[in-house]
Formats: C-alpha cells, sequence, structure tokens
C-alpha cells in the first residue's frame, strides 16, 4: 500500500517545489519593478536616464577595452561601479551603493543581450538565479552621454 501512494506523494512534492519557484520568479520580477520605480521617484527619471546610460558605456568600456583583457568580472564591476559612483558625485546625482551596483547589473546584462551572450552574473560567471530573459526588446536606450 505505501508503495503504492509514494509515487503520488513524489509528484506533489515536485508540482509544490515548481508552484513555488514559480511564485518565486513573479515575486522577484514584481519587485524589480518596485525597485525601479523607487529609483525613479527619489533620483528623478531624467538622471536615472543618464545614469543607465553612463553605466552602459562603463560597462562596455570594461569588457572591450584591451586594458582590462586580464581583469574578471569581480575587478571590472568593482572599477564600474566606482567610474559610475564619481560620475553621479561630479552631477550631484544621489544614489546608494545598491543603485549603483542594479543599474550596473542592468548594463551588463544589456550588452550580453546585445552581443548574443546568455545572461550571466558578471561578477561570478555563472547562470542567474533567476529565470529572467532580456530581449533586444528590452534594451535599454538614451540620447548620448557626455
Amino acid at each position: 500500500m505505501i508503495q503504492q501512494i509514494t509515487p503520488y506523494i513524489q509528484t506533489i512534492v515536485i508540482a509544490l517545489f515548481g508552484a513555488l519557484a514559480t511564485i518565486a520568479c513573479v515575486v522577484i520580477k514584481r519587485s524589480e519593478a518596485l525597485a525601479v520605480s523607487y529609483v525613479e521617484s527619489k533620483i528623478g527619471g531624467n538622471q536615472l536616464a543618464e545614469l543607465k546610460g553612463f553605466a552602459q558605456t562603463s560597462v562596455r568600456y570594461l569588457e572591450q577595452s584591451p586594458i582590462f583583457t586580464n581583469f574578471d568580472g569581480a575587478k571590472k564591476k568593482e572599477l564600474a561601479q566606482m567610474q559610475v559612483t564619481q560620475y553621479c558625485q561630479s552631477r550631484n546625482i544621489p544614489v546608494t551603493p545598491e543603485t549603483v551596483d542594479k543599474v550596473i547589473e542592468e548594463a551588463v546584462q544589456i550588452m550580453n543581450v546585445e552581443l548574443g551572450k546568455p545572461i550571466t552574473d558578471w561578477i561570478n560567471d555563472q547562470e542567474p538565479a533567476s529565470t529572467t530573459t532580456l530581449t533586444s526588446t528590452d534594451r535599454y536606450t538614451s540620447g548620448p552621454v557626455a
């Protein structure tokens, strides 16, 4: 009798784990949208666009410049954080380290999509924990950044 019930219990447990994973992905996706709207309310839409544009420029420079080819992802991210933070200070854009981190990660994901690379965690060069997939239509565009 127990042997007949065990496969059903396993199926139920697997289905529950799948449902929990789906719920977690939805919650993460919604929290990202809330974080973006929160940042926009704190620093303004124009400043956020300027910040994202500079972050994309910085990330592309660090990834494509021959000077930084021997640097691993963690070192490139550290340099990008430093560059973006200095840029924000020079433009009086109030940002937190968490905002800088999120904007840099977004810039890396956009660059990877444009280059046809899988979206990875820049620091660890691993697949991301979430199942978020960006396409070229998700690309953030802004005007030229000085």
